[in-house]
């Protein structure tokens, strides 16, 4: 995985465990939670780590309600997420922005658009 697509709090796939992004150290080395419990971080290879894929259940898991092909921000109606594949677009009052296929990307959005409605991403 690119260190210059993940920002500190990126949930991402090390190992097939989720995990959260806790640094970004170089090119090629990041830190991660490998225990969330336990606070206990780890260096790791950003090769071995995989972005995780963006499903209806999570978007529905973090409270943007679906109807019918969309998925809509609770507050925020007029943003919402519209199902294609291989993942969402995500749309400002219809009109298709950009596609989100992993779950840091959705986590970029939300900080971009200051969701009032959604502060943080959980799986």
């Amino acid at each position: 995985m690119r260190t210059d697509e993940l920002m500190q709090g990126d949930i991402i796939l090390y190992e097939g465990t989720p995990v959260y992004v806790m640094a970004i150290l170089n090119f090629d080395e990041i830190q991660v939670s490998v225990d969330l419990d336990a606070d206990k971080w780890a260096t790791v290879n950003a090769d071995d780590c995989v972005p995780m894929e963006l499903t209806g259940e999570l978007l529905q898991k973090n409270g943007l309600m679906q109807q019918e092909d969309r998925y809509l921000f609770p507050s925020e109606p007029w943003i919402g997420c519209i199902k294609d594949m291989p993942g969402f677009w995500y749309t400002v009052d219809g009109a298709q922005v950009s596609l989100l296929a992993y779950v840091h990307q959705f986590q970029h959005l939300l900080k971009d658009v200051k969701s009032e409605s959604i502060k943080e991403v959980v799986w």
